[in-house]
């Protein structure tokens, strides 16, 4: 083999390395994942609606979790597959559902379309949708928003569980003396969207504010802050975004 030869070898050989090491990035970057949260609505025998949740979590690389709605019922789903962009989920028979119940779908970033049978083998149609589960949500989160007076503040505040109900602590923001110590109420979480509300003392004045977060990502929130200063009769509301600090 002549140098001439021998460099254009080396050349393909090297653009096929960078090829396949883009091929499997492209890969690894589209596969779907189906772990995590899904909720999705079912209609019952007497032709209600029943709110229902999937949780899926990896273990030695195979998915498991649960199934469970709003009658109160639960139930460990048996299978879970996903092949490209098709899913499969399976939840053994039991005294509710005689049958295996089967959730099939195509999945589409954050949502999964398709059918599914709950009490005979006529399918249904299904449709779910991705949500951050409090479990997922918990740890510091920073908060970025604007008040009206053009100040920008980044409160923090820490999202925990206890006995599966949401707690919440604030951080005192860096550098800021104005507000005094929070008395936090009325927190609740429900399927990726938390509420809570605060009362803290501002310049010698009582401040209420009634936060509205959604999780968007295990790493990203949206929402908004109503605020209220009563001894003025002087509110209002604005937009807040934030990311997780750990």
């Amino acid at each position: 083999m002549n140098l001439l030869t021998n460099r254009f070898a080396t050349i393909c050989f090297a653009a096929l390395v960078v090829m396949a090491g883009v091929a499997e990035a492209q890969t690894k970057k589209t596969t779907p994942q189906l772990k995590g949260s899904w909720k999705f609505d079912r209609e019952s025998l007497d032709g209600k609606k029943v709110k229902c949740v999937i949780c899926l979590k990896e273990v030695d690389g195979k998915l498991v979790g649960e199934y469970s709605d709003s009658e109160k019922f639960k139930q460990k789903i048996s299978s879970a597959v996903v092949k490209g962009d098709e899913v499969e989920i399976k939840i053994a028979p039991s005294d509710k559902w005689t049958a295996k119940t089967v959730f099939k779908g195509k999945m589409d970033g954050d949502k999964i379309t398709g059918t599914a049978n709950y009490y005979s083998s006529d399918p249904d149609k299904w449709k779910a949708t991705r949500f951050i589960s409090l479990d997922e949500a918990a740890g510091t989160w920073r908060m970025v928003f604007t008040t009206p007076d053009g100040t920008e503040r980044k409160p923090e505040f820490v999202l925990s569980a206890k006995d599966g109900k949401p707690q919440i602590k604030m951080n005192p923001a860096e550098g800021d003396d104005e507000t005094g110590e929070a008395e936090i109420k009325n927190v609740k979480y429900k399927q990726g969207l938390l509420v809570f509300d605060m009362t803290l003392d501002f310049q010698q004045q009582e401040l209420s504010l009634e936060y509205e977060i959604e999780f968007m990502t295990t790493d990203t929130i949206e929402g908004s802050m109503y605020f209220e200063l009563k001894a003025i009769g002087q509110g209002g509301e604005v937009d807040l975004e934030g990311e997780r600090v750990k």
